[in-house]
């Protein structure tokens, strides 16, 4: 998330910035412009976090599914040559 203009002319933490010192902003928005920007803080944090969770539990599954053919591959040709000596 990302504060912008509505126009999307002007975006990021410098538009906040920007409300937040000019005097054009009323200063009874100043408390909840505070508290909007630390949420928005913590969410991208969120988000960040979930996808960092996402790609290594995938990445994970694909390690495990590699292990298992393996496993399975030479589990399977001993009884293939288990098998052929009898």
């Amino acid at each position: 998330m990302r504060w912008r203009k509505h126009d999307r002319s002007v975006m990021g933490v410098a538009l906040w910035q920007a409300l937040m010192a000019s005097a054009t902003t009323p200063v009874t928005m100043l408390d909840d412009l505070h508290a909007i920007e630390q949420q928005r803080i913590v969410l991208n944090m969120q988000i960040s976090l979930l996808h960092t969770l996402g790609r290594q539990a995938r990445e994970c599954a694909s390690k495990l599914a590699q292990a298992e053919d393996v496993y399975v591959r030479r589990l399977r040709s001993m009884s293939e040559t288990d098998r052929d000596q009898r």
